[in-house]
């Protein structure tokens, strides 16, 4: 639709005003082979600003979930704080909600109703779900967001556009007007009359006709179609509107009987005897490609009308007499047969092609109006009264331009400066060079609706066209209507639109800066975190003296456990491994500290996998950290005073092996201490005999998450915080491994 453009005639990497039908919009224009690596570059950019994103909404939900969470909820927590991508958090939520429903286990009598952990599930689910999708979506769809077009701001020193009157040399005027004429009717041919369809409304007229015999049949044809100053490529007043009406129709009226001759038919177009144009019938020219005029009216007739905005103009053919094999019955194609001494020398020749066109063929009497709106109702009809629009915001020097090019009919002047080509019914025979027809294929339909679009797409490029064109010597400058000709400089505003290419991409500038701004933003705020977290002290390290409080209002009351930074921390996989390593008092290891992630190279306490002892279907595996509890789990004996160190699946139930410590109990040291999270079942093989997340109470212990709604976990913060399911008393306390005593 919009014509290539020369590499001179635009600019790149210059941010410019784009025009679009709502509004301006804030952009820059790149090669097509830069913009593929911006595009790339977007690519990643969405990638990570989501990646950073779910990061942030991570550390967000943990750091501000209520203190006193129940132990269901904690394992959701924990899958939440290590799920590197919203992805594994959506099926982990997926997962903690299904469990949390009964979906992987039988429900029993009496069973703690789940319909709380079921909503925070699904809630969360939910915001990891919408946090995937757009994601996945602005991946897709992101960069084609900011590529808002294929427009470039135009480069001032190649503008030209001729001025009225002997400015150009034939040759020149031929390059400048002849060429783009050729481009449109190509355009119109590699696009098909399909494209165009809703654009160039072209309809025929119903009554025309009717008013026809056998002899002299008519034809009628009418068009239209709007252009707006966006697709003009104006920056300014964008609602600019040019509406299009026009129509041709078959005129016998023209044809003078009595100055017509054998050799030849005599037309006074619009019945003026000035304003003839003559169809030669001899063989000389019967034997060439046919031709078609199209001339205005004569003199000031023709000004008056241009000035009036409707516009005449006659369009006749030289197809009389014209050979054919086929039979036509179109106005201007209408057949008879060939006399024999119509070809006398080569008799086989009348056989081959034993049809020719009537002569006396009827013109074609055509008309165009333009009208142009714009500014909230400001109409006006003919582009010459365009000078009269008071409110618009068009440079003046753009506004002679455009004056200057439509005052004319396009087709008009399409038609003019396409010559031989006009016509697609002469184009698509094979042997119109030798003046021979295909008269049953042919008709005025497919001619005129091709000058009709190529009309629509000349005018659609009319500012682009100025671009093309390289003047030579004084024409840049005296003969260029861009040019002030007393001053040699260029007009004010002589730039102010922009040009379409397909060598060119343009994109959002403000989506560009948006874009990087978020990424920037986001990685700031990650950085943040990450050093907030890194660097976060042990703030509780005087904490006040404890002993005489309750063990659960220590467990909600302390500042140990409101320290919602060291939660985040304390939740990472890796050192919730740590802690199984822990006696679970918040005192580190000599070999692994707790503000290392990793322990030293020597294991002193490797960590094994025992066997489960019930062999229970789907087991999620048991951990031990002492050789001891490995020999023990074998043998699936009991265990009693055993230091513990296993994970069952991560998390169970503290309140199954914390117990309130008596005034005895306060005086004798731990003979068991159980580690973070692993500490809820015992020495590594058995499951816990009271504890809810037990396959002897409830299910087995693969189980996701414990049965019961269990009491709040225990955050003892030193550094990176370990956790356990016992209070921070300030005594040992007595454990028991296994069942309670």
């Amino acid at each position: 639709m919009y014509d290539s453009q020369p590499e001179a005639a635009y600019m790149l990497w210059k941010p410019f005003d784009m025009p679009k039908s709502n509004g301006t919009v804030w952009a820059i224009a790149m090669s097509s082979d830069e913009a593929k690596f911006v595009n790339a570059t977007l690519s990643v950019v969405y990638t990570l600003i989501f990646s950073w994103l779910w990061g942030l909404i991570a550390a967000a939900v943990i750091y501000f979930v209520p203190h006193g969470f129940t132990r269901r909820r904690l394992v959701a927590l924990v899958a939440l704080r290590n799920s590197s991508n919203p992805w594994s958090a959506l099926q982990a939520f997926a997962d903690f909600t299904l469990e949390s429903m009964g979906c992987f286990r039988p429900k029993r009598h009496g069973q703690p109703s789940t319909f709380l952990d079921s909503l925070f599930g699904i809630f969360f689910a939910v915001i990891c779900l919408v946090v995937v999708a757009g994601s996945i979506t602005m991946g897709i769809i992101g960069p084609p967001l900011l590529q808002i077009g294929n427009v470039a701001p135009v480069t001032s020193s190649v503008l030209f556009y001729p001025r009225p009157g002997p400015a150009l040399s034939p040759s020149a005027y031929r390059a400048f007007f002849g060429d783009p004429s050729i481009r449109a009717l190509s355009s119109v041919e590699v696009f098909k009359d399909a494209t165009w369809s809703d654009i160039v409304r072209v309809q025929e007229d119903p009554d025309i006709p009717r008013l026809g015999t056998a002899e002299t049949p008519m034809y009628g044809l009418n068009y239209s179609y709007d252009i707006t100053g966006v697709e003009l490529g104006l920056k300014h007043s964008l609602d600019l509107t040019m509406s299009v009406k026009g129509g041709c129709r078959t005129e016998y009226g023209w044809l003078n009987e009595e100055k017509s001759q054998d050799d030849y038919n005599h037309y006074e177009l619009f019945g003026d005897v000035n304003n003839t144009f003559k169809v030669n019938l001899t063989t000389p020219y019967l034997t060439s490609m046919p031709k078609t005029s199209f001339t205005l009216k004569a003199g000031q007739d023709a000004k008056d009308e241009a000035k009036q905005g409707n516009v005449s103009y006659a369009v006749v053919t030289t197809m009389a007499h014209r050979k054919s094999a086929t039979v036509g019955e179109d106005p201007w194609y209408l057949t008879e047969l060939r006399p024999e001494e119509d070809s006398p020398q080569e008799p086989e020749d009348t056989s081959k092609y034993p049809f020719r066109i009537k002569s006396r063929r009827p013109a074609l009497s055509c008309w165009y109006q333009d009208t142009w709106s714009c500014c909230g109702g400001e109409t006006v009809t003919g582009v010459y009264r365009l000078q009269n629009m008071t409110r618009l915001g068009v440079p003046q020097v753009l506004r002679d331009v455009i004056t200057g090019a439509l005052l004319w009919p396009p087709m008009q002047r399409l038609g003019e400066n396409s010559g031989m080509s006009a016509l697609t019914s002469l184009i698509s025979s094979l042997d119109a060079k030798d003046g021979i027809v295909d008269a049953k294929s042919a008709n005025i339909k497919q001619d005129m609706n091709r000058l009709f679009i190529a009309a629509y797409i000349t005018t659609l490029n009319t500012l682009a066209y100025s671009t093309r064109f390289q003047p030579s010597g004084h024409e840049i400058t005296r003969d260029n209507w861009f040019y002030d000709k007393d001053t040699n400089a260029l007009k004010a505003g002589a730039d102010d639109f922009v040009v379409t290419t397909p060598k060119v991409q343009t994109f959002s500038l403000s989506g560009l800066i948006a874009a990087a701004s978020i990424a920037v933003v986001l990685l700031v705020l990650k950085l943040v975190l990450t050093i907030k977290i890194a660097f976060h002290g042990n703030v509780y390290a005087n904490l006040p003296d404890t002993e005489d409080m309750d063990p659960h209002q220590q467990m909600n009351d302390s500042p140990i456990n409101t320290d919602r930074w060291a939660r985040y921390k304390a939740f990472s996989a890796v050192h919730l491994l740590r802690n199984i390593y822990e006696d679970g008092t918040g005192a580190p290891q000599k070999d692994w500290k707790c503000s290392e992630g990793l322990p030293e190279p020597r294991d002193r306490k490797p960590l094994e996998l025992v066997r489960c002892s019930r062999g229970d279907y789907g087991c999620a595996g048991h951990l031990a950290t002492a050789p001891e509890l490995l020999e023990l789990g074998l043998q699936g004996r009991k265990r009693r005073h055993t230091k513990v160190n296993s994970l069952s699946t991560l998390l169970g139930d503290g309140d199954s092996l914390y117990q309130q410590p008596d005034e005895s109990s306060k005086k004798t040291s731990a003979e068991v201490t159980v580690t973070p999270f692993n500490g809820y079942s015992s020495s590594g093989s058995t499951p816990q005999q009271e504890d809810l997340w037990s396959s002897d109470v409830h299910t087995s212990y693969n189980s996701y998450f414990p049965q019961t709604q269990a009491g709040p976990y225990q955050a003892n913060y030193h550094d990176d915080m370990p956790i356990t399911s016992a209070p921070p008393l300030q005594q040992p306390t007595n454990f028991y491994s296994g069942s309670r005593r």
